[in-house]
């Protein structure tokens, strides 16, 4: 089975009881956007950003996710929104398609170094000039149940801080200079760490990301 065939498995076996927990701070994302901006929310799971979004008067909001179980849930749960399912490739949108990108929780689904910086240039296509992007995820742990977990996989994946989780999946937890150096592409306008909460309720890093596309004004 290919890594997004059993990454999309695990999702779908999850979808009925995840709890995602990645703060959207709605203050900061008001700062950037307007109601009417056309947002996608890449990898949106079973929907919670959509309603949020919905909730905080957002119209233009689009849910994208591999896992049909999820996108089914989100559509269930947010039946006003546009929410599909697709395979893992290019995104089914035209270049230019979206003022802002979330990207929350989504690059620990997708682990590996050449993976990732294709998701970031997808979202550099599907962004408008000056577009957005807001990335939520989880840094590099220090406490003794993920170092432990670092040191046993390391060797097996060659990047540390990616491990296997119950359920058959590989998820990833990032260095800063890593995340730095993906995000390169875009210019940094904020950039703030907190203490996050995993979805399975252990204490975790976060990290919050908001980028620019080339072509915004100043």
């Amino acid at each position: 089975m290919s890594d997004l065939a059993h990454q999309s498995a695990y999702w779908d076996a999850a979808a009925g009881t995840a709890r995602f927990t990645q703060p959207l701070d709605v203050t900061r994302l008001r700062r950037f956007l307007h109601s009417t901006s056309r947002v996608l929310d890449y990898g949106c799971g079973y929907g919670r950003l959509l309603k949020t979004l919905a909730d905080n008067g957002f119209v233009g909001v689009t849910g994208l996710d591999i896992s049909r179980a999820m996108a089914r849930r989100a559509k269930d749960s947010n039946p006003e929104a546009s929410v599909t399912v697709y395979d893992g490739g290019s995104a089914p949108y035209r270049d230019h398609s979206f003022d802002a990108v979330l990207l929350f929780a989504v690059l620990t689904c997708v682990p590996r170094d050449d993976d990732q910086r294709s998701l970031l240039a997808e979202v550099r296509r599907l962004l408008v000039p000056g577009g957005f992007v807001f990335v939520n995820d989880f840094l590099l742990h220090s406490d003794a149940r993920n170092r432990e977990r670092y040191d046993l996989y390391e060797k097996r994946f060659g990047t540390r801080g990616i491990f296997a989780i119950p359920g058959d999946a590989v998820v990833r937890h990032h260095s800063r200079d890593w995340i730095r150096k993906l995000v390169e592409p875009f210019e940094t306008l904020a950039w703030s760490e907190f203490e996050a909460t995993t979805m399975n309720g252990n204490a975790a890093s976060g990290f919050r990301f908001v980028g620019r596309s080339s072509g915004g004004e100043e």
